[in-house]
């Protein structure tokens, strides 16, 4: 019993008296059509479940089976009316007929070959196809599920900075300290050269550097005066909490970071761990920086925000002590103008994707301006 009962149609190549006869012998269930071998192409043979060729023609088979397998891929071929010599049958099949027929062959034997070898083309066809389909089938939930992922990292994303934001006016600050110091922190760490595998969780991590706050008495994070040393001792667990938290978040872990180092110092008389020059991780001696710079730059209850040049001149002062010396360099070696517009444009920047587009644009500026 065969896979298939539709009407087979099989395409012969004249002269007649050659594969047209043997056409002619074929069972009422296949179809022939008849095709010029002056214009044989995909198109011509678009239909055809198989092609006969005759052996004897103007035009040999081996070059019409070229022309064929050029344009119509797969399709079975047979040449009728092959002399019985086996070099000769070796040149067809090499030059890729499926089958050969001599003259002395029975009809019957010869329509279940032809079927067979139309059978498993069409099987190779309806893998094709079904392959076809699952690749499509795969590439549109592949779609889907970037565009669910998109949507979940968008909402990571707002429910971050919306506590953050939470977190900044607790301690009556602006409300835009941590997005100023994500999107300086960005901008320097493309400049230090860090590799774009960490972009994400240094932005982050510099977002969420003041996360273990959360755990700080309001009592002692919002008092107005100095604090006894008792209260600075509790305020300085708040690296080691931020740590603490964030490493329960999956997507949170890789940037604990700057929560629990930037206020190490490069001389190693920093907190929590007293850790010293490059045993800080890099993102963590950008940050220091940044961190200092913007509080500098701030109006704070306590304080008046400095210029842009006496921040400068304190971070300098502290080069090799509580700063990195290389980091304080490339600081110091950006205009104040660059600062100034990554400022305007922390307020409206929102997300990872719109912080690093504005990081990149103002790397890619400074580089330009340097030359």
């Amino acid at each position: 019993m065969y896979l298939f009962e539709a009407m087979y149609t099989i395409g012969y190549v004249a002269p007649l008296e050659n594969t047209g006869r043997w056409a002619e012998r074929l069972p009422a269930s296949f179809g022939v059509k008849r095709l010029d071998a002056e214009a044989l192409d995909g198109g011509a043979v678009a239909g055809c479940d198989a092609v006969l060729l005759p052996y004897k023609s103007e035009v040999s088979p081996q070059a019409l089976v070229r022309r064929i397998r050029l344009d119509a891929g797969d399709v079975p071929i047979l040449v009728t009316d092959v002399p019985c010599d086996s070099h000769l049958s070796a040149s067809l099949f090499r030059a890729g007929v499926n089958d050969i027929c001599c003259d002395s062959d029975d009809p019957e034997q010869f329509s279940d070959r032809l079927l067979h070898h139309i059978e498993k083309y069409r099987l190779r066809e309806r893998q094709k196809q079904m392959e076809a389909d699952l690749s499509l089938e795969v590439g549109n939930k592949t779609r889907h599920l970037e565009n669910a992922l998109t949507l979940l990292n968008r909402a990571y994303e707002d429910t971050l900075e919306s506590l953050v934001v939470a977190l900044d006016a607790r301690e009556h600050a602006t409300g835009a300290h941590s997005k100023r110091v994500a999107l300086y922190t960005m901008f320097l760490s493309i400049l230090a050269g860090v590799l774009p595998e960490k972009w994400q969780s240094i932005y982050r991590g510099s977002l969420l550097h003041d996360f273990g706050k959360i755990a700080i008495p309001d009592a002692i994070l919002l008092k107005p005066g100095k604090l006894t040393t008792e209260e600075f001792e509790v305020i300085k667990t708040h690296t080691v909490h931020g740590m603490q938290i964030l490493g329960q978040v999956e997507f949170l872990k890789d940037s604990a970071a700057i929560p629990r180092w930037h206020h190490e110092k490069f001389n190693g008389k920093g907190y929590p761990d007293g850790l010293a020059g490059e045993a800080i991780p890099l993102e963590s001696r950008i940050f220091a920086i940044i961190d200092v710079y913007d509080a500098l730059r701030t109006k704070r209850p306590y304080k008046e925000p400095l210029p842009h040049a006496e921040c400068v001149k304190i971070i300098v002062a502290d080069r090799g002590e509580h700063f990195d010396p290389a980091l304080v360099d490339l600081f110091v070696g950006v205009p104040e103008n660059a600062w100034d517009q990554l400022w305007e444009s922390a307020g409206e920047a929102r997300g990872y994707a719109a912080i690093l587009d504005v990081s990149l644009d103002a790397a890619y500026r400074y580089r330009s301006e340097r030359g």
